[in-house]
């Protein structure tokens, strides 16, 4: 037998049984969750869960591609450096 303090309705009786829920070593604890209340978090913890696993996935990728377009920017740029001034000189 344990002895623990425990929440009871006001004017409850000395002596009324209550239920209680303990650990496996013995410390009261909270009542589990309803299935209700189960469904309802496990669809709450989904809902943000899902898009920042997805966040976590597309922003590294977003990177590596606007890192990929820029250098390809700066090289079709020194190209244009050597090729656009001999478009001038079509008539040669």
């Amino acid at each position: 037998m344990r002895t623990d303090l425990a929440k009871v309705f006001p004017g409850a009786p000395v002596g009324t049984r209550i239920t209680v829920w303990t650990d496996p070593s013995g410390r009261m604890v909270s009542a589990p969750v309803t299935g209700t209340a189960a469904a309802l978090q496990a669809g709450l913890t989904g809902a943000l869960v899902a898009p920042a696993t997805g966040a976590a996935v597309w922003a590294p990728g977003w990177v590596v591609r606007t890192r990929l377009i820029r250098q390809r920017m700066a090289e079709w740029g020194q190209e244009w450096k050597q090729v656009g001034p001999q478009w001038g000189n079509l008539s040669a």
